[in-house]
């Protein structure tokens, strides 16, 4: 008996996001599919009484179950793999580290509106002419036109044979039946980002070509990510696109992670400018059918360099070189829908299994990753002056306290006029941050001081100008601003607190000749109006950038001079263990807008706490003593780095139904809590969500502390699933698990 040729039994996950089904099945191959189908396709499959999808995972030898039970695959849904065989085993690993089904991680990797199906996009197709050795022989005056334009323009597009000769395509179609002619057609990839005329390669200055070599030297050493911690302006840019073209050079495929998809058009810009290679664009504000295409040519190995946002992550690149994570600390490369993974961890995995390097930068790393890299799980590589050694911007810290006490009821103190008004006459820019969108942040009675509240959720309603509503901006709810108080009957209804809506107006106001424009969730929300504010102010066709911390995230625009905080504490106000952190990142990384080309940079913060310890040290740059202070505090109060955690939200439509699930939830995790208990394992709560009601579902939560982060998950899944399997209550109940999480509210 010879050797089998094909496979013939295949191991293949369950379409469905269910636990009682999140393992591996084996079915036979018929014999018919045994030459075509292959690791990574959708096929179809019968389980139980119904027809479901299934993705083949793996080929095996014998089925784990007696052969006559062993049911047959009925067909191929997809005629190419969806998944390669690193992102099945990435997808594997994400579901053992989140906590989620299989099924629910490989859905996570595609691109929306690619389901499980394996329907795959219909590429466009663009066709070409060729002349046979028989178009010399056509006669006619018509087909003589295509014939001696195709003597010339031999391979010429359908499109412009039919326009420069005139003719009607009914004769090249004539031409083809007769031989005389063949049309082929080739795939348009819509969404191809086409490389720019080559802009001359910077020198690199002495610091950046010794981070160069450190991250590529340490990196072939022993395979460790890299950490590059360089302060704003450092030319971290610069590094990425030399590391991109290093690997490009080699036949490897690079990702490029951003933060946020308003940085997406400066990225392209760079990497067309620099590298001479097809690139693809990956992020939400594409289409679901371009967000398809590319990444069906992504997967058949047409570009070389990928650029995104978080899920770009997950780009099926044949050849993974590199993956580049630019602002590494940002928590919006946190999903915060099931599966919630971390971009930055799943990009750390898939290095580690192809083998390629992850380079993480930023100007203020999370303290988690400067943690590891104060450890050595991470290379860290340091960039401490700007290029070609330019000044850091200088920083005015303005007590807004003080601003009251001599009468100024603005919202702008006279250190921020003056810093803009200076910048508008010297012809140059200026951004502002404030981090709330709308026009007034809360609606209030001033009678009885209750704020307007959302009706389906624990949070206040913002004011809009533009249409005279009122929005919650966690489920979308909007309506009038009411007469009369809800609470009291009193007509003392007032708005207050500023939003980017009401400072952009205020600054129209006081600099009227000024060309002002914002940059909020608002505003993004319309189709292209991120990279059209990017280009005007590159143009400079914006006097003054009002934005929230979209602006933030590592835009590069050499000709803002001045940067103003509006208000320095609204995050720090947050009840949120990360508040600090945050707000020390995002007053570090505005700041670093400013001066950026000539070293000219004036910043204003201002700020009702000037000598709070966070504003201190983000006016003074000072990474490193913000890390020593935070982590020595953090250390005390048993949090992250020191600890893991995971973060269990329940939520249901009935309050008491769901207070009693919270405590049979927190019985059985008694149960299982000696698992973690000899290595500090701590549970905390039930108690209400910070946010106890959004959408209508009211939310409590509980908190797990544990030192290995491993036993943590043991404990947290095996008492869930004995709630859930146990509990008739379970199902009107929405239980999610968040592994790490970044926020608790």
């Amino acid at each position: 008996m010879g050797e089998r040729l094909y496979p013939e039994y295949a191991a293949i996950i369950v379409n469905r996001a269910v636990k009682a089904v999140d393992k591996i099945f084996h079915y036979a191959i018929p014999a018919h599919l045994q030459p075509i189908i292959s690791i990574g396709m959708i096929v179809k499959i019968p389980f139980g009484r119904e027809t479901l999808e299934g993705i083949v995972v793996d080929f095996v030898d014998q089925p784990e179950v007696p052969l006559e039970k062993v049911k047959e695959i009925l067909a191929c849904v997809s005629d190419q793999p969806l998944f390669n065989q690193e992102l099945i085993t990435l997808s594997h690993w994400m579901s053992a580290r989140y906590l989620c089904p299989w099924v629910t991680a490989m859905q996570a990797m595609l691109p929306a509106g690619l389901q499980l199906t394996g329907k795959l996009p219909q590429s466009s197709l663009r066709y070409r002419l060729y002349g046979t050795d028989l178009l010399k022989e056509v006669k006619g005056s018509k087909r003589g036109l295509v014939r001696d334009y195709l003597a010339v323009h031999d391979g010429a597009l359908l499109a412009d044979v039919l326009g420069a000769t005139g003719v009607k395509e009914n004769i090249i179609q004539t031409l083809i039946k007769l031989g005389a002619v063949k049309k082929v057609g080739e795939t348009v990839w819509h969404h191809t980002v086409s490389p720019d005329q080559f802009q001359n390669q910077r020198e690199l200055t002495p610091l950046q070509q010794k981070a160069m070599d450190a991250i590529l030297s340490s990196w072939e050493a022993d395979g460790k990510p890299v950490l590059l911690h360089g302060v704003t302006g450092s030319g971290k840019t610069e590094i990425y696109l030399r590391l991109l073209q290093h690997f490009v050079s080699q036949g490897k495929q690079g990702i490029f992670l951003v933060p946020e998809i308003a940085l997406t058009p400066q990225m392209v810009d760079y990497v067309k400018s620099r590298i001479g290679v097809p690139i693809a664009v990956l992020h939400s504000g594409l289409t679901g059918s371009e967000r398809r295409e590319a990444w069906q040519g992504i997967a058949q190995g047409i570009y070389q360099v990928v650029i995104g946002a978080r899920s770009a992550v997950f780009a099926p690149v044949p050849n993974l070189g590199i993956i580049i994570v630019d602002e590494e600390h940002e928590a919006s490369y946190k999903q915060e829908q099931t599966p919630r993974f971390h971009g930055r961890e799943v990009a750390r995995e898939r290095c580690r299994l192809q083998q390629g390097l992850l380079v993480l930068g930023s100007a203020t790393p999370s303290l988690d990753s400067y943690d590891q890299a104060q450890k050595g799980d991470y290379h860290l590589v340091e960039l401490t002056q700007r290029v070609y050694a330019q000044p850091l911007p200088q920083v005015e810290v303005v007590d807004m306290r003080e601003e009251l006490r001599q009468g100024n009821r603005s919202i702008f103190s006279d250190r921020l006029i003056d810093g803009i008004t200076a910048a508008l006459e010297r012809g140059q820019q200026a951004l502002l941050f404030l981090n709330r969108r709308g026009y007034h942040t809360f609606v209030s009675c001033r009678t009885c001081g209750q704020a307007l509240e959302c009706p389906h959720c624990s949070v206040s309603l913002s004011y809009h100008a533009y249409d005279g509503k009122v929005k919650c901006h966690y489920c979308g709810f909007q309506g009038e601003v009411p007469k009369i108080c809800p609470h009291c009957g009193s007509s003392a209804i007032r708005q207050f607190g500023a939003g980017t809506q009401r400072v952009a107006e205020e600054v129209m106001r006081r600099w009227p000749e000024a060309r002002v424009a914002r940059l909020d969730r608002d505003v993004t929300a319309v189709r292209g109006n991120h990279e059209k504010i990017y280009r005007q102010m590159l143009d400079q066709e914006i006097d003054i950038l009002v934005g929230t911390q979209m602006i933030v995230k590592g835009l590069d625009f050499p000709s803002v001079s001045f940067v103003g905080v509006i208000a320095a504490d609204t995050s720090l106000n947050v009840p949120d263990i990360w508040a600090g952190e945050r707000t020390f990142q995002l007053l570090t990384q505005v700041a670093g807008r400013a001066g950026r080309k000539d070293g000219q940079g004036h910043v204003v913060v201002q700020t009702y706490r000037p000598d709070h310890w966070i504003i201190r040290c983000a006016a003074r740059q000072d990474y490193h003593a913000f890390y020593a202070e935070e982590m020595e505090r953090r250390e005390i109060a048993g949090y992250p780095p020191f600890v893991a955690l995971i973060r269990i939200v329940m939520s249901g439509t009935d309050r008491g139904v769901l207070q009693t699930a919270a405590e049979k939830l927190k019985g059985y995790l008694r149960q299982y809590e000696p698992m973690a208990l000899g290595l500090s394992g701590s549970l905390l709560g039930p108690t209400a969500a910070p946010l106890e009601k959004i959408k209508d579902r009211y939310r409590m939560q509980m908190i797990l502390k544990g030192a290995d982060g491993a036993l943590l998950r043991s404990w947290a899944q095996q008492a869930t699933e004995q709630f859930q399997k146990e509990q008739p209550m379970a199902k009107k109940i929405l239980l999610t698990v968040d592994v790490d999480p970044l926020s608790m509210v």
